[in-house]
């Protein structure tokens, strides 16, 4: 799994996340892409992450915020 994230978020709460993840499904790897908000949105539009960590609110129609 690949997820796109800001890096405010990468910093402050992601590694919290990661821990608590990585104890209930130690078998899944993921890589963290640190993007700023629109280069994020633009990743998960384009099908280059699946998950994106942003302050932006999405302006594609097939993407949830």
């Amino acid at each position: 799994m690949t997820i796109a994230c800001i890096p405010t978020a990468a910093f402050y709460f992601l590694p919290t996340v990661i821990r608590r993840f990585n104890g209930e499904f130690p078998k899944i790897r993921f890589r963290i892409i640190d993007h700023g908000a629109n280069e994020g949105l633009e990743s998960v539009a384009r099908g280059e992450v699946e998950f994106g960590i942003s302050m932006l609110g999405s302006t594609y129609p097939d993407i949830e915020f």
